[in-house]
């Protein structure tokens, strides 16, 4: 999947794209900038908002400055924290039915990807209502059926330095009746703004930061090495997907994402108490998202779902107890070595 051709140049192929779209979500980056999220929340309008969180991170004492800016603001909320590490399709559905009569203008996560892709569903599902919970889901696992407009406005606030899903507009989960991890997709999805504050990553266990740190490497890269937008048929008056293949743009942020970690994500594990090192892992895991959001993965993450998907009996280390667990960072990052040969 090497481009063959000078950094930053992409030679055009035959009936190949001859252009790229940039496609981000506006953020926020800095420390005690949780402190913001109400003011956020009103200036997009929000009066009544659903806060999700997981069990643990809804002790913590960061979401209380969320819940703290949402009183001073005005903003009227209700909590949900029933949400599952790698979720399923049935911690979906029953976030979309706590979430459906809520009479919410809008949705705040405070979490890692489960909770911003649980959020990210329940905006979906609960605005346009289907008989089918498949019929969103990507092709040829599901329906692959359109988002059919805009969603309510969603501040992500990640609280693990990894997933990117504060830049995207990817949901993923483990569909359990078909025992395989899969996703939705679509530009509505992407969240408002992202609120990324890296004090949040300070109380993550080591086993977290190590395996939420590979996603981060693999997102940046997989992006890297994808196939070129150049090399994607583009019929002219059709919007481009989300997955365009490698650019430019996504090449600036896939590199500088893999310099951090390359300096940093050793630093981030083997030290609780090394504010630098997690704060650059919180911007390595954004850049890199913002690399993906725009060109797409490959491989790596492809045969990671059948990794996860099929898990029976493993739980890693670091995670809170519950059903077998292979975090997605780490599902990845095993099937990472194999692929250069089969490029």
């Amino acid at each position: 999947m090497s481009k063959s051709c000078p950094r930053g140049y992409y030679a055009i192929a035959p009936e190949g794209d001859r252009g790229f779209e940039v496609d981000a979500t506006r953020v926020r980056f800095g420390r005690g900038l949780l402190a913001e999220t109400g003011t956020a929340a009103r200036a997009l309008g929000m009066t009544r908002v659903a806060l999700l969180s997981d069990a643990t991170v809804a002790k913590l004492p960061f979401t209380q400055h969320v819940r703290d800016s949402l009183s001073c603001a005005g903003v009227a909320f209700e909590e949900y924290n029933d949400i599952s590490i790698e979720p399923t399709e049935l911690s979906f559905q029953r976030a979309i039915e706590y979430a459906k009569d809520g009479r919410f203008d809008g949705y705040i996560s405070v979490g890692g990807g489960s909770t911003m892709d649980t959020a990210k569903a329940v905006n979906l599902y609960t605005t346009y209502p289907t008989a089918d919970f498949a019929d969103y889901v990507n092709a040829p696992i599901g329906g692959g059926k359109a988002i059919p407009g805009a969603l309510k406005p969603h501040i992500a606030c990640p609280t693990t330095s990894g997933t990117g899903s504060e830049c995207t507009g990817i949901v993923v989960f483990d569909f359990v009746e078909r025992k395989l991890k899969t996703g939705i997709a679509g530009r509505a999805l992407k969240p408002s703004l992202g609120i990324i504050d890296a004090e949040a990553t300070s109380t993550l266990p080591p086993e977290v930061v190590a395996c939420t740190g590979l996603d981060v490497l693999s997102h940046a890269l997989e992006s890297y090495t994808a196939l070129p937008y150049s090399r994607r048929k583009h019929v002219p008056g059709q919007p481009r997907p989300l997955s365009q293949g490698a650019n430019p743009f996504s090449d600036l942020s896939c590199l500088e994402a893999l310099r951090i970690v390359g300096a940093y994500l050793l630093r981030a594990v083997h030290d609780t108490n090394d504010a630098e090192a997690r704060e650059q892992m919180m911007f390595a895991a954004t850049l890199a998202g913002i690399g993906f959001g725009n060109a797409g993965t490959h491989l790596p993450h492809g045969m990671a779902y059948a990794v996860a998907g099929l898990a029976e009996h493993y739980h890693a280390p670091g995670y809170p107890d519950g059903a077998p667990l292979v975090p997605h960072g780490m599902a990845v990052i095993i099937n990472t070595p194999a692929v250069p040969s089969a490029i």
